[in-house]
């Protein structure tokens, strides 16, 4: 029972420093206390931002500033309204039923994997990580908060306080239905038909961030309609604070701020629009501010096709986005199926009633209607980029105070009901998919600590005993290649991947190309070089490929001898300059390629620092096979014009080799010193079955194997 109250203690200290933070920014007199929280959480959020930087977030200063700004709250007596009979007896099962969930250890994903992994090893090291990887480069504005509870409370306690955001939706959803003048019975309808939603129960007593960022969008909503009545300064640069919490949140939580900045620029208020900016600034800046100076990119990991940088491949992002806007759904008009009723295609499950939420287009006739669209709207964007169920989570609450407006008020407490039923895990098991993602049971020993944590875990989440696996092996410090996406809250251990960066593509790239089961047929072609002399040299790519195109080695030869490639001769390459190194490393199990369609114009360049002397350049591809597309070698004279190299002799097919130990090579050159990998068929699977079978071509040692998922040493 300790453990229970130490997780609790540590939920609640950083949720009353919400609240005491958010009190004080409004003057001790907000609108309402859910609106307070969320700006006390924006302000809160930037304190330990600050924290980090300075390489201070540890136990002792996160309770320093959690107790001041609990004490900065100046508390009054609480008050509370009843609720709806059938609103309580909803809350009350709920209730009961998501706080088991939200006690339990943490058996989510992602929550497991970076939400929670990254502020563990935050507070292990006192501050940010110092490994530039597509989770670390994100917006983290919560998970700072998600450190606070761990560091008082272990990592339920950031569950717990994700759950606590999702609870306070329900006020906020009510102070909205006020303003816009629906009844307090509408706004309890909407609240709980989406807190009871599927997708919303899990993703929300897990340490996601989507119920976080649901909350934070209605407090921006819930301001700017206080705005809209009593137009002030102070009002914008509340509603500013929020626009920035969304920012931190999610990178998607832009949009919304972008949509209220422009609105405040419709009304012609200067100086709002500029109290408004200059609060979301202050919270969303300082994230912007690290990843441009980390990689050059102030989006990043994302908007790599704007911001070209050595992180990140805008061709893999490219890819990245590609997937997320379909899931590989045969057919739009799969997908209301795949979210009312199966939940596995789409990661999420809505139910069949959120079916019922197309009334909303009723609502339309009415001014508060109209409001609810437009907001909804601009909350639903992202789902165009992303179309997870859990990216209509912002909308929901919009959606169904619209749907509710249009319904009598005797039919909401049936609708109610009936999708509070068919949400609960007995009646999800008789229509929902194998694979829906949402909640199943009711863990009250696991979340009592009755059953050890240990084997709720063991028996419960897939992922875990690997974990443990590579806890036990890898030291602190060691660099890993995880292949599978093991949770990094168990793992104990920064890892490249699963998601791209430009280090991680080229390993995998180099692993992919190094296991196929027969190695790949490289061919070469040599180019006479006029002159003693030259100052660089260029391959470009005459035509487009849809097949891509790699290039395998650039080799610089002078009476037979190999010249060397020192660290000073400037590679420059399109689209991929990041990887421009690889054509020239001597290694050909790694190469440069476009990851994807080449188009003509594609190019590697070498410039020389100083004139070199040269007589023939090899250009080793699988593309110069016959048939290959078209290939155009440049030579940059002494004069610096460059010049059409011409070929000598017919191309050579080199004879396949294995590259397995080459790859081993590339990935001992980045520090790599372990590799954790599945040995199924799909994802890296056929890598990880090639090491598995072949450990002494890889040059790597098999240490450990658990539920099909390998731990390699390299030698």
């Amino acid at each position: 029972m300790f453990e229970v109250l130490r997780i609790l203690g540590g939920a609640a200290a950083v949720a009353l420093a919400c609240a005491g933070a958010g009190r004080a920014l409004w003057r001790w007199k907000p609108p309402a206390q859910s609106i307070a929280f969320a700006t006390g959480a924006a302000a809160l959020s930037l304190a330990m931002f600050a924290l980090l930087a300075m390489g201070l977030y540890g136990t002792a200063a996160i309770s320093v500033v959690l107790a001041a700004a609990i004490a900065a709250g100046r508390w009054g007596k609480p008050s509370f309204e009843p609720a709806p009979w059938w609103a309580a007896a909803a809350v009350a099962v709920f209730g009961v039923f998501y706080a088991a969930h939200a006690l339990a250890p943490e058996i989510q994903p992602d929550a497991a994997g970076y939400h929670l992994g990254l502020p563990a090893q935050w507070l292990r090291e006192g501050g940010f990580s110092k490994t530039i990887g597509f989770f670390e480069m994100l917006p983290l504005g919560v998970e700072t908060l998600f450190g606070a509870a761990m560091a008082l409370g272990g990592a339920s306690a950031a569950k717990v306080l994700h759950f606590v955001f999702l609870a306070l939706t329900i006020p906020l959803t009510i102070r909205i239905a006020r303003r816009l003048g629906l009844s307090d019975q509408a706004g309890w309808a909407a609240a709980l038909l989406y807190a009871a939603t599927p997708v919303v129960g899990i993703s929300g007593t897990s340490a996601y961030t989507d119920a976080a960022l649901v909350f934070a969008q209605l407090a921006l909503f819930a301001v700017l309609l206080e705005w809209k009545d009593s137009p002030t300064t102070a009002l914008a640069a509340q509603a500013g604070l929020t626009a920035g919490f969304c920012y931190s949140i999610k990178v998607t939580g832009a949009i919304p701020a972008i949509a209220v900045a422009l609105y405040l620029l419709w009304r012609k208020r200067a100086s709002d629009t500029a109290a408004f900016a200059a609060g979301a600034s202050a919270i969303a800046l300082p994230w912007v501010v690290k990843a441009w100076w980390l990689t050059g990119n102030p989006l990043a990991p994302l908007g790599n096709a704007w911001f070209d940088n050595d992180a990140f491949n805008a061709a893999t992002e490219q890819a990245l986005g590609e997937y997320l806007r379909s899931y590989h759904i045969a057919s739009w008009v799969d997908i209301p199926q795949a979210l009312l009723f199966d939940g596995g295609p789409l990661q999420g499950l809505l139910g069949p009633v959120f079916a019922v939420s197309i009334l909303s287009l009723a609502a339309i006739r009415k001014p508060a209607g109209r409001w609810l669209l437009a907001a909804s709207a601009v909350a639903a964007v992202p789902w165009a980029m992303n179309i997870g169920a859990r990216f209509l989570m912002p909308a929901m609450p919009l959606v169904w105070l619209a749907a509710v407006s249009v319904m009598p008020a005797r039919a909401l407490p049936a609708i109610v009901l009936l999708h509070g039923a068919l949400s609960l895990p007995f009646a999800m098991d008789r229509y929902a998919g194998a694979g829906a993602w949402r909640l199943k049971g009711w863990p009250w020993e696991a979340a009592l600590r009755i059953e050890p944590e240990e084997k709720y875990l063991s028996k419960t989440y897939f992922d875990y005993r690997p974990a443990r696996m590579v806890a036990e092996h890898v030291r602190p410090g060691e660099q890993l290649v995880d292949l599978t996406g093991l949770p990094t809250l168990y793992t104990q251990t920064p890892a490249h991947g699963p998601l791209p960066t430009a280090v991680f593509d080229q390993m995998t790239s180099t692993l992919a190309a190094a296991a196929a089961p027969v190695p790949e047929r490289l061919y070469e072609a040599r180019f006479a070089v006029p002159g003693r002399f030259m100052r660089g040299v260029r391959v470009r790519l005459a035509e487009p490929s849809k097949i891509g195109w790699p290039l395998s080695e650039l080799r610089f030869e002078r009476r037979g001898e190999r010249v060397q490639v020192p660290r000073t001769w400037f590679l420059r390459a399109w689209p991929v300059p990041q990887d421009a190194a690889l054509a020239v490393d001597g290694n050909l199990a790694s190469r440069w390629h476009t990851y994807g369609p080449a188009k003509e114009g594609s190019f590697v360049e070498v410039l020389f620092d100083r004139p070199v002397p040269l007589d023939t350049l090899t250009v080793v591809s699988p593309m110069l096979a016959r048939g290959g597309p078209a290939m155009q070698v440049f030579g940059l004279t002494m004069g610096r014009q460059w010049i059409r190299l011409r070929g000598k002799g017919a191309v050579q097919a080199l004879a396949p080799v294995p590259l397995r130990g080459e790859a081993m090579a590339f990935l001992k050159s980045r520090g790599i010193r372990w590799i954790v990998a599945p040995e199924g068929e799909i994802g890296h699977g056929p890598v990880g079955r090639s090491l598995m079978t072949y450990p002494n071509a890889w040059r790597v040692e098999r240490v450990k194997q658990i539920d099909g998922v390998w731990l390699f040493r390299l030698h």
